[in-house]
């Protein structure tokens, strides 16, 4: 749940933006997911300084708004938190805006900082510690389409693994060490992404692909993606989602899943949606392989898991 505010002091060219959240996943803590101040020197430039969500892929503006897109949730495999655990950032960004009928371009450029990170993987919190993170952003805008591509550098990762995996295991620190797991302390991750958004008549086509590149750390590399293709019925939109994570260097962490998910959303007003959803999932058929399921993986002594699991899912989604 959460509220979002916008003010615009004496009509002025200066605009103070902010959005507070409360997501289940943190015991409902309230968290300002936007807290920034815009400055439109023009029409077609806009300053931003503060707390912004992170730009990372097509949704992530408005991951948190379901009545804005079909799925219950954005597909685990890209969207989710053991992907890219960061929701927003604190910097400084930069939007420009260019018409030329019937398209808009859209230039974004940002540089933030994000404070220490709880990254969730294998059913343990491990703790990333606070990194900077630049990108670009081009977007180009239709009707009937939109293009978007980013590109992202984090240039120095830190993070605890061995104490953590030790406490997690019952093994002693020298035992995780003795795997080749080491702390990563001069990490570095580079990160893309392409996706598409099409109508045509009544037929709707979404596609994000990106791909995460770990440099100086046991954290795999990936490419992750997903398509869906729905009808239009008007106010009942059935829908169809492939969506695939594919770990490159797997060692530890192997993250390895597909699933295949059927669903339909019902538009019950333009601000009330239902949602039911039928998916199945399965893991990579190695023995590590843990997929985005929150427990060690067996290797580790953990549990065995599934490796096809059904799951069926309804949801309300509202905005006042």
């Amino acid at each position: 749940i959460g509220i979002q505010t916008s003010f615009v002091p004496n009509s002025s060219s200066i605009q103070l933006v902010s959005q507070l959240l409360a997501r289940g996943r943190n015991g409902w803590n309230l968290d300002a997911e936007w807290a920034y101040i815009a400055y439109q020197p023009s029409t077609k430039v806009e300053l931003q300084a503060g707390r912004f969500r992170f730009p990372g892929f097509m949704i992530s503006q408005y991951y948190d708004i379901g009545v804005s897109y079909p799925w219950i949730t954005p597909p685990e495999e890209l969207y989710g938190f053991a992907n890219i655990p960061i929701t927003a950032v604190n910097g400084l960004n930069t939007v420009g805006k260019i018409a030329a009928p019937p398209f808009d371009f859209i230039t974004q450029i940002y540089i933030a900082q994000t404070p220490e990170t709880d990254l969730p993987l294998i059913g343990q919190t491990f703790v990333l510690g606070e990194f900077r993170i630049g990108g670009i952003i081009l977007e180009l805008i239709h009707p009937n389409i939109t293009v978007r591509a980013s590109h992202h550098l984090v240039p120095k990762l830190t993070a605890e693994l061995v104490n953590t995996l030790a406490a997690a295991t019952g093994q002693t620190a020298d035992f995780i060490r003795g795997l080749g797991i080491e702390d990563t302390t001069d990490g570095e991750v580079v990160f893309s992404s392409l996706g598409v958004d099409v109508s045509w008549y009544r037929i709707r086509f979404l596609a994000e692909w990106a791909h995460r590149h770990v440099f100086n750390s046991i954290f795999s590399s990936s490419q992750n993606w997903f398509a869906t293709i729905g009808y239009d019925f008007g106010r009942v939109f059935p829908h169809f989602t492939y969506s695939v994570a594919d770990a490159e260097d797997v060692a530890f962490f192997n993250q390895d899943q597909h699933t295949a998910t059927l669903g339909v959303k019902i538009s019950m007003t333009d601000s009330v949606a239902v949602k039911f959803e039928y998916a199945f999932s399965e893991l990579d058929e190695r023995d590590n392989a843990n997929g985005l399921f929150d427990s060690i993986p067996s290797s580790f002594g953990g549990p065995m898991v599934e490796d096809e699991i059904n799951t069926i899912s309804a949801a309300v989604n509202i905005v006042f």
